[in-house]
């Protein structure tokens, strides 16, 4: 996982990306109805979470399989243990 930390940290702190193609990157777009395989809303069951710090300073990339627990339960709680400092939760 340690390439996606590279690869993300190189997207946040703009050394990848000239400005205006990273401020086109973060402007959202809805996806709402969207679906990329028929009949399928989440894809096959394997998450790739990747989340830092807009500077890149700080990273977080995980990797689950949706057989074993609710993905997003534990994609939160991983984030949470690695991102907010205990006072804050």
């Amino acid at each position: 996982m340690n390439d996606l930390n590279t690869f993300y940290r190189a997207v946040l702190n703009g050394r990848l990306l000239p400005p205006a193609l990273q401020k086109e990157m973060f402007t959202t777009v809805s996806t709402k109805g969207v679906q990329w395989i028929d009949n399928t809303a989440h894809g096959l069951g394997s998450w790739t979470y990747a989340m830092g710090t807009r500077d890149g300073g700080h990273m977080v990339v995980t990797n689950i399989n949706g057989d074993w627990g609710n993905p997003i339960s534990i994609l939160t709680e991983e984030t949470e243990a690695e991102m907010c400092p205990p006072r804050s939760r």
